[in-house]
């Protein structure tokens, strides 16, 4: 599998129009700080290594067009599965687990509204919804491509391009192992059930939708009582002249 070229960053977007500053109610540069405290405690613990990981593979398209696909899909199918699975083999045990991924996916929501985050991908994206810094951080469902766009008209529309901590992929990808690895009858069954949430997690920091810490949870509650680290937020590494985030006050 040979590399291809490493996208270049996107400028169309660089000059903006008013309408497209609009990013909801709110404060929508808190969004955008929230990512850099995130960067900020990660660097501090030695944990910063997403766009290192990410930057290895930028050059294997189809190889990323594979983990866009899974990253839209799997998550659904996966989970769907597994309540299925429940309803019609373990009965006795669906109502726990199904009321435990609704618990969670609600706790999930809250925390979205808690701590909006920005994700990586939109940390150097010039679009509508991004900061236009210089992180090193591609999207590659833009770039690359996928099953489907966060750009479409319906998708734009309906998502919510700040719902990044903490992850439900990978929330729900640890359930679907709780729920069915027990019942696993193959070792091979287990095996591809037990790397599952891993997958999810380097589908997660491949694609740039999460940093690792967004994935396992989060310090939202340190992060969102603006404990920073020692000496404040390093600076916004940002093209000469631009002022990251500019147009998200």
């Amino acid at each position: 599998m040979g590399r291809d070229p490493r996208p270049a960053r996107p400028l169309h977007h660089l000059q903006r129009h008013p309408e497209q500053v609009r990013l909801g109610h709110g404060q929508p540069r808190s969004r955008f700080t929230n990512a850099r405290r995130v960067i900020a405690l990660e660097r501090n613990l030695g944990l910063f290594v997403e766009e290192s990981i990410q930057d290895a593979f930028l050059g294997y398209r189809f190889f990323l067009q594979i983990w866009n696909v899974f990253y839209g899909t799997f998550h659904f199918w996966i989970t769907g599965y597994a309540l299925i699975y429940l309803f019609r083999k373990q009965p006795a045990r669906y109502s726990l687990w199904r009321n435990t991924i609704i618990f969670a996916t609600l706790l999930a929501l809250i925390g979205f509204s808690w701590f909006p985050l920005m994700p990586p991908r939109l940390l150097d994206s010039c679009g509508q919804f991004g900061a236009c810094a210089s992180y090193g951080f591609v999207d590659t469902l833009a770039s690359y491509g996928g099953l489907w766009s966060f750009d479409s008209g319906a998708m734009e529309q309906i998502s919510n391009q700040y719902a990044a901590m903490p992850s439900l992929h990978f929330a729900w990808a640890m359930w679907t192992f709780l729920v069915l690895y027990p019942h696993m009858k193959h070792r091979w069954s287990k095996v591809l059930i037990a790397i599952y949430p891993w997958t999810t997690l380097f589908a997660s920091i491949g694609t740039a939708n999460h940093d690792a810490l967004e994935d396992l949870g989060g310090p939202g509650r340190r992060l969102r009582h603006g404990l920073e680290p020692a000496g404040g937020l390093p600076p916004d590494p940002s093209p000469p002249g631009r002022d990251p985030g500019r147009d998200l006050r």
